[in-house]
């Protein structure tokens, strides 16, 4: 709580990391990935209480999304943002420890090049 987080969950029995990106994406935020997500990598992140394998991915959005995200009980607030604005924002909010590690794996790598 009081830390801005990307969409994510752990994964059922059977599923992949895509079906498991997907389903999370739909039960969070209502949200249908217009297109495909684009696998970048998958990483591994301790945290307190567990060892998490992290799986990665983009999907590129031609225009500002119109649709509307259903509130629930794990999200308090949502933005889509540019790469330019998370780089902004790193310096100013607390992000979950992960999420930081991911985007520096992701710009390291180059990964938000057009």
């Amino acid at each position: 709580p009081g830390y801005w987080d990307f969409v994510a969950g752990h994964g059922n029995p059977g599923e992949t990391f895509m079906e498991i990106a997907s389903r999370e994406l739909l039960e969070e935020l209502g949200f249908r990935i217009p297109g495909t997500l684009d696998p970048l990598f998958i990483m591994h992140h301790q945290c307190e209480y567990e060892n998490l394998a992290v799986g990665v991915f983009r999907f590129n959005m031609s225009s500002q999304y119109k649709g509307h995200v259903r509130p629930n009980s794990e999200i308090i607030e949502q933005e889509f943002y540019s790469i330019e604005k998370y780089m902004e924002k790193i310096s100013l909010e607390k992000f979950c420890p992960w999420v930081e590690q991911a985007m520096k794996l992701a710009l390291k790598r180059n990964h938000f090049r057009a």
